[in-house]
């Protein structure tokens, strides 16, 4: 399957790594510091008209979108428990008892 990311844009939902708010991700000095350099760097694709909304990062490249991470997650068709779970990292909390 395939993700729009806007700009006639698609990518294989199978390849992306994980979708960051540029907004949410600049209020911390990590973030901020991860936002730049993956901007700044020559392999990133810039598909956003001038207004960075959101960093697509994929094995292959990484993109600059103007879509809101919450549209690109409704996009992908996945449930949001999917998305936030990994291998490791359950999506609520075991129960205690």
């Amino acid at each position: 399957m395939f993700l729009h990311i806007g700009n006639n844009v698609l990518i294989r939902k199978d390849d992306v790594i994980g979708i960051f708010n540029i907004s949410a991700m600049s209020q911390d000095s990590k973030g901020k510091k991860f936002c730049a350099e993956t901007i700044q760097k020559k392999e990133t694709i810039d598909i956003s008209d001038g207004k960075q909304t959101s960093i697509i990062l994929t094995a292959d490249a990484a993109y600059v979108s103007r879509i809101s991470t919450a549209t690109l997650l409704a996009r992908s068709g996945e449930p949001v428990e999917k998305m936030l779970s990994a291998e490791g990292f359950p999506a609520t909390a075991p129960e205690q008892g």
